[in-house]
């Protein structure tokens, strides 16, 4: 946590500017100092007497590498909300809140607690010494100022404890969010800072071996906050940073990272508005783009003006307005008093010489009724203005005051137009009765009907939506955009349906200050890549540029494992990355798995390490092929390929002679399925035979460094191309002289 000071500092919101850097100068040297100490970070500084202040100056030489994964939650901190209205939630301004705290303001004004005080008591007095008629007009005038005064004073009352509430709220939202931030920084900036910096000041280990059995960063998933930075993914951050509009497509293979690439970028995109939407598998156009315009105003208004405090402000107008109306009442009330006691009227007095049976001269009577009525006639604008002032702080803590008419209430309005069929009945009505017998009334419904709205009328009214929004933002922030990324586009059930899909919704593509983030599948990719040929379609028409998410290569997985951990033999990471074939989420899985095989007094070694990963391949991906198996038609080669499969083991020769079984089987079989499945599954025990073997071989060598991508790519070949991925294999075994296949 923070020191008092530098809260207080953050809370003030003074210098809002500088905040930023005076929140990340009183920070990140106290976060790379716990980082520093962590056990993970702490034990292998000294397994490798590694310098520590080295490691210190080389981390505060690359501020931005560690702040960036904690952007977002550093901007949340450094522009917090003004101040919050839930304070309100619990708050009712009412006559009752305002005269309690009258009462507890009165003894700061003790003039006026002793005016009140003589007030009552005469009150209380003309009651028992006085019938009702002769004092009604002092009572009346009597009350008309006592209540506009004790309510003034309630309200002052009232506004300064709401807003020492708000204010404690507010000090403890900031306290939360620099927190927050703080463990983010350490997570995800700092820890894998100095884990990278460690693991290349380690000496080189005189055993590979696996000493290492923790790795607490390999448990939390993979999120937007710790993707590695490959070429493919520059290239995307270049074309979505230089344009200010239009459509860009994502494509790739599936688990190649995309989504975590699209979450990534709109962290650290600067764009008020960012919606992140998923395509449904089983589409229906109309009802994903109503889905899509019900996130856009959720969205505006959540930034505009929280849900919550928009009703809580909205309540409190309402308890406002109804303060108001009572004092309207309270002023006639004090008008009927001077106009009752006026000379002539229904209650005439002699001026002079006559008096009521207390004593008191009715002059005397008929001047303190008429002072005390003017009193409270004055005191009712000086409360209206009260009022107005309480209502211009209230909306003072509105995020964007000027966003909220502008856009924000449209929002709700769109919102509710979108999820309801409303029926709505309103009215209002009142009695005033007086001495003259004079009554008012006035009463309104009204019945509305909302009929459903046609595709082409949703498209443009969502368009329209956009379009005032990009503009009600850009008065604020010339330049600003709306960032929209639509994901699993690539997750439809064929590329048919997807491409009908995308070409039902681009109509809402192209709003002047809108960005659109696609993820697409491969298919996507050649179609565009066909574009100026004579056939164009939905993909091509749809899309201003198209990136290709690639695999990891190998020194993208080497980068992303030693900012996960520490002390690793580079070897044990050239497995993971043969294994997984580069695939983002499998490198972390494999990883994880390889570190439970750790061992801090009797490390294993490379070819273990290697066997018992390969074990946990077969077992897990030879359940996958047996289901699969269970599809095709039962004959007698099936049963031959079950067997196989079932037998088969991390033996390198075991494996090469049920990679040549199966290649038979595929050649063999009279069923199409089964032969896909066994020359897939030949492919697969070729591979991890061939990775067994790699056990043996030197892989510190730079030529042998030079080739394991190949290896990996021959993985992610599998079960798409599997003859491509046994050439592959061929090529690989070829370089470090093992026998090809055959």
């Amino acid at each position: 946590m923070a020191d008092a000071e530098g809260l207080q500092r953050i809370s003030a919101g003074t210098d809002r500017d500088k905040s930023r850097a005076t929140i990340v100068e009183q920070n990140l040297s106290r976060m790379v100092d716990r980082g520093l100490a962590t056990e993970e970070i702490k034990s292998a500084l000294d397994r490798g007497k590694i310098d520590v202040e080295s490691v210190r100056t080389a981390a505060m030489a690359a501020p931005e590498e560690m702040l960036g994964p904690a952007e977002a939650a550093l901007r949340r901190l450094v522009e917090p909300p003004v101040l919050s209205l839930d304070v309100l939630g619990s708050a009712r301004i009412s006559v009752a809140t305002l005269a309690l705290a009258a009462l507890r303001a009165l003894p700061r004004h003790p003039v006026i607690a002793a005016i009140a005080v003589a007030f009552a008591v005469s009150v209380i007095w003309d009651g028992v010494t006085a019938t009702w008629s002769q004092d009604a007009r002092g009572a009346a005038a009597t009350i008309s100022l006592l209540i506009p005064v004790a309510m003034y004073f309630g309200l002052k009352a009232w506004n300064r404890s709401d807003e020492a509430a708000a204010r404690r709220s507010h000090d403890e939202d900031v306290a939360r969010l620099l927190a927050e931030w703080q463990q983010e920084l350490l997570d995800k900036g700092v820890l894998p800072v100095l884990r990278a910096l460690v693991n290349n000041r380690l000496p080189a280990p005189l055993r590979i071996v696996l000493n290492v059995v923790e790795a607490p960063a390999l448990d939390r998933p993979t999120d937007a906050t710790t993707i590695t930075p490959t070429s493919s993914i520059r290239r995307f951050q270049e074309i979505a940073g230089r344009m200010h509009g239009g459509t860009v497509g994502i494509a790739g293979p599936r688990g190649v990272g995309k989504s975590t690439l699209i979450a990534h970028e709109l962290n650290r995109d600067p764009a008020p508005v960012k919606l992140f939407v998923t395509a449904p598998v089983h589409y229906e156009a109309r009802d994903f783009v109503l889905h899509l315009y019900a996130c856009l105003c959720s969205a505006v208004i959540d930034l505009v003006c929280p849900r919550r405090t928009m009703a809580d402000l909205r309540s409190a107008q309402r308890r406002l307005a109804a303060s108001t109306a009572a004092l309207a009442v309270l002023a006639a009330t004090g008008a009927a008093a001077v106009w009752l006691t006026w000379p002539g009227r229904i209650f005439s007095l002699d001026l002079f010489g006559t008096t009521f049976h207390t004593g008191r001269s009715s002059t005397i009577a008929l001047l303190f009724s008429a002072v005390v009525a003017v009193a409270a006639l004055v005191m009712i604008p000086v409360l209206i203005a009260g009022l107005r002032r309480t209502r211009r702080r209230l909306l003072s803590q509105v995020s964007h005051p000027g966003l909220l008419t502008a856009i924000g209430l449209p929002a709700r309005e769109n919102l509710a137009r979108i999820r309801f069929l409303q029926t709505t009945t309103s009215g209002w009505s009142g009695k005033l009765a007086l001495p003259v017998n004079a009554e008012a009334g006035w009463t309104r419904t009204v019945q509305s009907a909302q009929r459903a709205l046609t595709y082409p009328e949703i498209v443009a009214e969502l368009r329209d939506f956009l379009a005032s929004v990009v503009s009600a933002f850009r008065l604020f922030a010339p330049g600003c955009v709306v960032l929209i990324a639509v994901d699993e586009l690539d997750k439809i059930e064929s590329a048919e349906l997807a491409q009908q899909f995308l070409n039902e919704i681009k109509g809402v593509f192209g709003v002047e200050g809108t960005r659109f983030w696609v993820s697409v599948s491969d298919d996507a990719l050649a179609a565009y890549e066909r574009r100026g040929t004579a056939v164009r379609d939905a993909f091509d028409s749809a899309f201003d540029e198209i990136v290709r998410v690639e695999h990891l290569k190998l020194a993208d997985t080497l980068d992303l494992l030693r900012r996960r951990v520490v002390g690793v033999p580079e070897p044990f990471l050239d497995l993971v990355h043969c294994l997984s074939g580069g695939l983002a989420r499998d490198v972390v899985r494999v990883a994880r798995s390889m570190i439970g095989h750790g061992h801090p007094t009797n490390p294993p070694g490379l070819a273990a390490v290697c066997s018992a990963l390969v074990e946990e391949d077969l077992r897990r991906v030879g359940h996958g092929l047996q289901v699969a198996a269970g599809r095709v038609p039962d004959t007698d080669d099936t049963t031959h390929y079950l067997r196989v499969i079932r037998s088969l083991r991390a033996d390198p020769q075991e494996l090469l002679d049920a990679a040549r079984v199966l290649d038979g089987i595929a050649a063999d079989t009279a069923v199409a399925e089964l032969s896909a499945l066994a020359r897939q599954s030949a492919a697969f025990a070729y591979h991890d035979a061939t990775l067994l073997e790699l056990a043996s071989v030197d892989l510190e060598a730079a030529d042998a460094k030079a080739h394991l991508d190949l290896l990996a790519d021959s993985r992610q070949a599998l079960s798409a191309h599997p003859r491509l991925a046994v050439i592959m294999i061929d090529d690989f075994r070829t370089e470090f002289g093992l026998p090809p296949l055959g």
